[in-house]
């Protein structure tokens, strides 16, 4: 193939080399397509990006490859799952809770605490905000003992 143009890349050249009837096809039919595709395929070699493209596609190939029937059907099943939680949360009532827990996980981080001992608990105990906690804290334990109970 003598008549391969020496502007064109090297691999472009060996390709068609290695591809003489789709050479011959190209060069039979000149066209502005063929011709701006092979620019382009030229440009790209020159660049760098055609062997980033061709890493990308061996990775979205050996990707595709590793997946087997069971790893589809563990993400169907997360999948599945995920749903199901999703649900649960957009109820108000329990997005409403966990937005007040979290909260009020946040401002006890931030709050100066210390230890305490038996008799310090009895005096907080008596804290209006500390019996609403414990009342808020034995409504979630009743719920859930609830749910143990039902089988839930």
């Amino acid at each position: 193939m003598d008549d391969i143009p020496t502007d064109i890349p090297e691999e472009l050249a060996s390709a068609m080399e290695r591809h003489p009837e789709a050479a011959e096809r190209l060069r039979s039919r000149p066209s502005d397509d063929a011709e701006a595709g092979l620019a382009a395929l030229a440009e790209l070699q020159r660049s760098g990006a055609l062997e980033q493209l061709l890493d990308v596609a061996e990775v979205l190939s050996l990707l595709t490859a590793a997946l087997d029937d069971e790893m589809v059907t563990s993400v169907a099943r997360t999948g599945a799952s995920l749903g199901e939680l999703g649900d649960v949360a957009a109820d108000e009532d329990t997005r409403d809770g966990v937005a007040a827990l979290l909260e009020a996980v946040g401002e006890a981080e931030r709050a100066d605490t210390e230890e305490v001992g038996l008799l310090g608990l009895a005096r907080t105990a008596r804290d209006p905000e500390v019996q609403a906690g414990l009342a808020y804290l034995l409504a979630v334990a009743r719920a859930l003992g609830g749910r143990e109970e039902t089988g839930q």
